[in-house]
């Protein structure tokens, strides 16, 4: 039954990425930014673009033979 119900999302709106995908209203999506669980994630998001130990330039380097990663501050 699931393969003809996601047959059937395909076909309604020409694409797979809406089976199994529920399709949030504002009213629901409102909701579920109050949820804490949603708010903790949202305020480590925050946190992330903000630090400063995130504030760095990383790029290759080209100071060694092989493949490295550079991260200056």
């Amino acid at each position: 039954m699931k393969c003809f119900v996601g047959a059937q999302a395909v076909l309604a709106t020409g694409s797979g990425r809406d089976i199994n995908r529920h399709k949030y209203t504002n009213e629901e999506a409102d909701a579920a930014l109050q949820q804490p669980v949603v708010k903790a994630l949202l305020d480590l998001c925050k946190s992330r673009n903000t630090h400063e130990a995130f504030m760095g330039q990383v790029g290759p380097s080209s100071l060694h033979p092989f493949l490295a990663v550079c991260y200056c501050q």
